[in-house]
Parts: C-alpha cells; structure tokens; sequence
C-alpha cells in the first residue's frame, strides 16, 4: 500500500540516502544524479518512488558508492538503509 504522508518514519527512500550517506545539499544531490533540483524536490514532496534512466541509475550508485542490485533492493524497499554496505 502506498502513501503520500512524509514524516520522519515514513520518508522518501531517496532522501533518506541522501541524508544518511551524501553530504550533499538536494541541489547538489539532484545535479550529482542528473535531475533537475526542481524535479527532486517534487519527487521528495509527493512520496513518489523516482523513475531513473540507466546513467541516472549509475550516478545514483556511484554518488553512493553502492551497486546496483542492492540499491533497486533499497528502493524498492527490500532492504533498509541500515543495510546497505559502508
């Protein structure tokens, strides 16, 4: 089931990341992944799970510096961010 709530239990996994292990600003962030800031931010708003083109993908995983099974698992919410590799 899905929801559109944000809170500090229920947050968009992205940003999650982004906090947890980038220390990036969102625009900085977005930029790093090849969105546009305006973009992310809207995604972040509207809970929504993003929609990444492969080299998005890629940047994604090197910005992080995890690859790229375990962050779909991540996304999609198999795994949670205490899981993910240091």
């Amino acid at each position: 089931m899905s929801t559109n709530i944000l809170d500090s239990e229920l947050e968009y996994p992205m940003e999650k990341l982004r906090k947890a292990r980038c220390s990036m600003t969102q625009k900085e962030f977005a930029k790093a992944i090849g969105m546009s800031w305006r973009t992310y931010q809207d995604w972040v708003a509207a809970g929504k799970s993003p929609k990444l083109s492969p080299d998005q993908m890629e940047s994604l995983c090197d910005v992080c510096s995890v690859d790229a099974n375990t962050m779909l698992s991540f996304l999609t919410g198999k795994i949670d961010l205490e899981e993910l590799p240091n």
